[in-house]
């Protein structure tokens, strides 16, 4: 750090303030990434439990049951 930045300190809250920035920005990019697992969870989570249906839960593959 430079002899100004060290004297004053403002150097350090601008830092701070933008750490404090990042953490929110970086979850919600988490969570934005992963956004398709966290409705697949809640999906199977309310199935679980007694509501919703088998046929909401989106699932990987391109097998289906044979149609009667």
């Amino acid at each position: 750090m430079t002899g100004a930045v060290a004297r004053n300190g403002r150097g350090i809250q601008v830092i701070r303030k933008a750490v404090l920035l990042m953490i929110p920005l970086a979850a919600a990019g988490l969570a934005a990434s992963q956004w398709q697992d966290i409705t697949r969870y809640l999906k199977i989570k309310q199935m679980s439990m007694g509501t919703g249906h088998p046929e909401n839960v989106p699932a990987g593959g391109s097998q289906a049951y044979p149609k009667p």
